[in-house]
């Protein structure tokens, strides 16, 4: 589709703003970096947020990934709780919010 429109083929990965792969809209497309495009996943089967897994413990894990690795980002009571860090871990390591 930027190929069609702009006649040059995209430098960045393009993303489907509504998550619909189906959905070519040019409103509904938007050029982006693999770290955004990862964000705009859906929700993951557990429901929990992005970057949060539940543990055997029965607390919460929040991580993210830098150059290839995963980087923890501490365990905590809610997943709320590693919600928010994995947010703040994000913005420190990415310079983005998600």
């Amino acid at each position: 589709m930027f190929l069609w429109v702009t006649g040059e083929l995209p430098s960045l990965q393009v993303d489907h703003i509504n998550r619909v792969r189906a959905d070519n809209r040019w409103a509904n497309l938007r050029l982006v970096t693999n770290f955004e495009n990862q964000q705009n996943r859906p929700r993951k089967a557990s429901g929990l947020p992005t970057g949060v897994r539940r543990l055997k413990s029965g607390r919460y894990a929040a991580r993210t990934w830098l150059g290839g690795r995963v980087v923890s980002l501490g365990t905590h009571n809610t997943p709320e709780e590693a919600h928010a860090a994995y947010l703040s871990g994000t913005v420190h390591l990415h310079g983005a919010s998600t």
